[in-house]
C-alpha cells in the first residue's frame, strides 16, 4: 500500500509505551485507570481481542482503517469486494461507542436493510458467549445480562451504551424521521448508493451540533488565560475532535459522486489543493477538517487473512486489466467508456430526487406500461432471478420509464403467480411481454387459483413481429393489432430469442440508452408528502417476501423498489459481447468469472433482460398505435388504496 500524509493538520504522535515504561514505583488506582484507557485507545487490535474474550480478531491492516476512522474528521474507504467493509464498520461502532461518552452515531445506507445487518452483526458480537467485557459495556434486556438490548422498529434501531452514547440506524424513507437528528458521528454504508442531493442536503446537516459545547468553550477560555500569562504556547492548545463523517464503499464511475463529489475533493485536501467542493467541506466544520481516503483492493490484504485465494485465483488472476475486476475487485474508478452500453448516460437518464416519475407502487391511471418477465423455475436460492419490469411509456417520445421491479430466486411459483396478479391489477398494462420459453408460466396462471378468483385470463398475440424483411414486418404489425384487445388481455407477447434477434434487441436497446429513449424512476423515499401518503394510505395485497424471504412492510417495499433501479444499471455495466463460433456469433453476458459464483448475492442479468425485452417491444406497441385504424384503448382504474 501506498500512503501519502500531504499538508492535514499534523498531531502530536503518541508515543505511549515509551511513557509507560518510565514510570518508575507504584502509582494509584486513578493513574492506573488513565493509563489503562490510554492502552486501550492506543492499541485498539489488542483492545478488541480483550473485549471479546479473544473470539474475534482483526488484521493490522483493519487496525490502520480504526484509527483512521477514530482520528479523522473525514473518512472514505472504497474497498473492493470480499473485503469485509461492514464487519468493521460494526466492531469501529461499538469501540466509539465505549471510548466516547454521551456520543450519538448515525448509520444510514440506500436501504434500511444494509444498515439492519450492520446492527445484527454488532448484536452477533455482543451476544457471543465469550464476549462478557463487551456485552458489559451495553444495556442488558435482561438481569441475567446475557444480552444486549437493541431497539428495532420501523422508525430505526437503536443501541445505547452504559455511558450514554447511542448509535442509531435510521431508514431514509419520506426524510420525516430525520427532522432534527443530530450527530457527532455520521456512517454512510455503500456510499455509491446515496445520491449528492441525499449526502449534502439532508446527511450533512447531521453533524451541525458540537459534542461538549460547553467544555470547548471552557477550555478555550482557560487556555486564553494561561497563554496570555506565557504558561503554555498557541500549539499547546487541546485539540477537541471534530465531528464525524465516514463513508465507505464499493468502488463507482470516474463520472459519479462517489468519485467527483468526495473521492478527489478529499484527496486534493490531503495534498493542499483547494477546489469548490473541498471549501464547503472545510466550511461545515469550525477548525480545518482531516481527512482519511484508502482505496483497498483485494491484493492489498495478507494472503491467508480475510480473502478466499481459491475464490480469488478462479474469478480475479489473469483478468486484472478487465474493468469489471478493477471496479469491483480492484476498488478502482474506471472509466465508463469500457461498457457496452452508455453507462454515464443511464446515469443522466435517471430522473433526479425530489423528481417526477418515482418508481411506483401503483399506476398513475391515465398512463399506460408494458410488463416485461424473464422466467426462472430454479429451486435455488443461487438461481436465476424470476424476474418482472414494468415500464410507463411515453408514446408521443417513443420513451419508456423504468418504475416498478420484482426479481427473487428460489421461492414458490405461487409468489411469481400473486405477484403478477399485483401488477396486473395495479398498474394499466397494455403490453406484457415474456421470453419465448416462458408460455407454460402464463399457461400455469391462466388455470391457477388465483387468476380465477381474479377473473383474469391472458392471452397471446400470434403475429410474428421478429420478422426481418420489413414487408414481413408490417404485414405482423397489423396482424397484431387485429389481434390485441385490452378488455379481453390479449396483450401478451412471446419474445423468440435466436442470435440474431439477440443482437438486434441489444442494438436497439444501445441506440436507445445513447438517444435517452430510456428512463428510471426517481426515489420516492425523498418526496415526503407522496411517500407518507404511500406509507400510511397503501397495503400490499398479498404477504409479499423480500429477498431473506421476511414479510415486507411498505416502507421496504419502497427501499426495494429503489434499489432494483440501480441493480439494473449495474446489470447492464456488466454485460460483455464476445464473438464465439465461427465469429459471426455475437453473446451478450455478464463476465465468465461472475457467472461462476454459488453465491446468494451472486451477479445475475435478469433485469437487464425484462428491459431489453420491454424496449424493443415498445417498437411493436408504437407501431400498432400509430396504425390507422389502431383499436380503441380502453380504460383502466387501478384498484383504489
Amino acid at each position: 500500500m501506498a500512503w501519502e500524509a500531504g499538508v492535514e493538520r499534523k498531531e502530536k504522535p503518541t508515543d505511549f509505551l515509551s511513557r509507560l515504561k518510565e514510570i518508575k514505583g507504584d502509582i494509584s488506582e486513578v493513574k492506573a485507570r488513565e493509563l489503562l484507557g490510554e492502552l486501550l485507545q492506543y492499541d485498539l487490535g489488542f483492545t478488541w481481542e480483550l473485549l471479546t474474550g479473544g473470539q474475534f480478531k482483526v488484521w493490522p491492516f483493519q487496525e490502520i482503517f480504526l484509527k483512521g476512522w477514530f482520528k479523522k474528521d473525514y473518512s472514505l474507504t472504497v474497498a473492493g469486494r470480499g473485503v469485509g467493509k461492514s464487519y468493521l464498520l460494526a466492531v469501529f461502532i461499538l469501540l466509539y461507542l465505549i471510548f466516547n461518552p454521551g456520543a450519538k452515531i448515525i448509520l444510514v445506507s440506500s436501504n434500511f436493510r444494509r444498515s439492519k445487518d450492520i446492527f445484527n452483526q454488532m448484536e452477533k458480537f455482543l451476544n457471543h458467549p465469550r464476549c462478557v467485557l463487551l456485552r458489559q459495556c451495553f444495556e442488558q434486556e435482561n438481569k441475567s445480562g446475557t444480552k444486549v438490548k437493541i431497539g428495532k422498529d420501523q422508525s430505526g434501531w437503536t443501541l445505547k451504551c452504559l455511558n450514554e452514547a447511542i448509535v442509531k440506524g435510521l431508514p431514509l424513507g419520506g426524510g420525516e424521521n430525520l427532522r432534527g437528528e443530530r450527530a457527532n458521528v455520521l456512517v454512510i454504508d455503500e456510499g455509491l448508493l446515496v445520491s449528492e442531493h441525499i449526502q449534502d442536503t439532508i446527511l450533512r446537516p447531521f453533524l451541525t451540533a458540537k459534542l461538549n459545547a460547553k467544555e470547548q468553550a471552557e477550555t478555550k477560555e482557560r487556555e486564553d488565560r494561561m497563554i496570555a500569562a506565557g504558561l503554555i504556547k498557541e500549539e499547546d492548545r487541546t485539540i477537541f475532535p471534530n465531528n464525524k463523517m465516514i463513508v465507505t464503499s464499493s468502488a463507482s464511475y470516474q463520472f459519479e459522486y462517489l468519485y467527483e463529489g468526495l473521492f478527489v475533493p478529499y484527496i486534493d485536501a490531503i495534498r493542499g489543493k483547494k477546489n469548490d467542493k473541498n471549501k464547503e467541506i472545510e466550511k461545515d466544520l469550525s477548525t480545518n477538517p482531516t481527512h482519511f481516503v484508502v482505496r483497498f483492493a483485494y491484493n492489498a490484504p495478507p494472503a491467508g487473512s480475510i480473502l478466499d485465494e481459491s475464490v480469488l485465483n478462479e474469478q480475479v488472476r489473469g483478468k486484472e486489466h478487465n474493468p469489471v475486476i478493477r471496479r469491483e475487485y480492484g476498488a478502482e474508478f474506471v472509466d465508463a467508456s469500457d461498457s457496452y452500453f452508455d453507462i454515464k448516460k443511464l446515469h443522466e437518464c435517471t430522473v433526479p430526487s425530489g423528481h417526477s416519475p418515482t418508481v411506483q407502487v401503483f399506476g398513475n391511471k391515465r398512463a399506460q406500461y408494458i410488463l416485461a418477465i424473464d422466467p426462472s423455475y430454479g429451486t435455488a436460492k443461487t438461481s436465476d432471478y424470476f424476474a418482472m419490469g414494468v415500464y410507463m411509456i411515453v408514446p408521443e417520445d417513443q420513451r419508456i420509464y423504468q418504475v416498478h421491479s420484482y426479481g427473487k430466486a428460489g421461492c414458490d411459483i405461487a409468489e411469481h403467480y400473486e405477484y403478477l396478479t399485483y401488477i396486473l391489477t395495479h398498474f394499466n398494462i397494455v403490453w406484457f411481454v415474456i421470453d419465448g420459453s416462458g408460455t407454460e408460466f402464463i399457461n400455469g396462471y391462466n388455470n391457477s387459483v388465483i387468476a380465477e378468483r381474479n377473473n383474469i385470463k391472458l392471452s397471446y398475440i400470434s403475429a410474428d413481429l421478429a420478422a426481418d424483411d420489413h414487408h414481413e414486418y408490417s404485414k405482423a404489425v397489423r396482424q397484431a393489432r387485429n389481434e390485441w384487445n385490452l378488455t379481453n388481455k390479449t396483450i401478451v407477447y412471446a419474445q423468440p430469442f435466436s442470435a440474431p434477434t439477440l443482437r438486434t434487441m441489444n442494438e436497439y436497446l444501445q441506440d436507445g440508452v445513447s438517444a435517452g429513449k430510456i428512463w428510471f424512476g426517481s426515489g420516492i423515499q425523498y418526496q415526503e408528502s407522496l411517500y407518507n401518503e404511500i406509507v400510511n394510505g397503501f397495503k400490499l395485497p398479498y404477504q409479499f417476501k423480500d429477498d431473506s424471504d421476511k414479510p415486507y412492510d411498505i416502507g421496504t417495499f419502497l427501499e426495494d423498489q429503489e434499489d432494483w433501479i440501480s441493480q439494473t444499471k449495474r446489470q447492464m455495466a456488466l454485460i460483455e459481447v464476445k464473438s464465439i463460433g465461427n465469429g459471426t456469433t455475437l453473446q451478450y453476458n455478464i463476465p465468465s468469472h461472475l457467472r461462476k459464483s454459488t453465491s446468494e448475492k451472486r451477479a445475475r442479468r435478469d433485469n437487464y433482460t425484462c428491459l431489453l425485452m420491454a424496449y424493443y417491444s415498445s417498437k411493436h406497441y408504437f407501431n400498432i398505435m400509430r396504425s390507422d385504424d389502431r383499436p380503441a384503448l380502453n380504460s383502466f382504474i387501478p384498484i383504489a388504496f
